[in-house]
């Protein structure tokens, strides 16, 4: 119950900070990271209506993170979840994507527009050649589904070309 409000309190505090950033001509969207409790939260698509009007923000502005682990966990409310997020016009990311021995089985139920690639790719990645293979391929069939894709802990010029080399959209990281 507690992380849900917690995440209530950073919603309502991103969407004042980000209405006031944005009402100087800014086109700013920012990532949230949402826990399960909110996700399995039926009134939380409702309650977001409210906030999101009542600073007349506009619902692409936001993308909320879900884990794949609690996507999976908790299949059947992220699809309700992300299917009520849809009808405010906000995006769906999930998070730490890959780890799952399956990954593309969640892609069978869940249409989000960005996948963010879990760190253990990005340190394998640097590791050999096959793993370098293993990520590039995993982007490009992201990217054939039409998802955007985030790869974070990016650290190195060398990885960044990498990355780019295998049509990453963004990176994250001290580089």
């Amino acid at each position: 119950m507690m992380a849900s409000k917690i995440d209530k309190w950073v919603i309502l505090q991103t969407i004042k900070h980000l209405s006031d950033h944005r009402s100087n001509g800014h086109d700013t969207k920012l990532f949230i990271n949402l826990t399960s409790e909110t996700l399995q939260d039926q009134t939380f698509t409702s309650w977001l209506n409210v906030a999101l009007k009542a600073a007349r923000l506009p619902g692409d502005s936001l993308i909320f993170q879900i884990s794949e682990n609690n996507a999976i966990t908790y299949l059947k409310q992220a699809k309700e979840f992300t299917k009520g997020i849809n009808t405010l016009h906000c995006k769906v990311s999930i998070n730490q994507f890959g780890l799952a021995l399956k990954p593309f089985n969640l892609l069978k139920h869940l249409n989000p527009e960005y996948i963010k690639l879990g760190g253990s790719f990005t340190q394998d990645i640097q590791k050999n050649e096959e793993s370098k293979e293993n990520a590039k391929e995993m982007i490009q069939t992201l990217q054939s589904m039409g998802k955007l894709t985030i790869v974070p802990l990016v650290e190195s010029a060398a990885l960044l070309s990498t990355l780019w080399q295998a049509g990453v959209n963004y990176i994250q990281g001290y580089y």
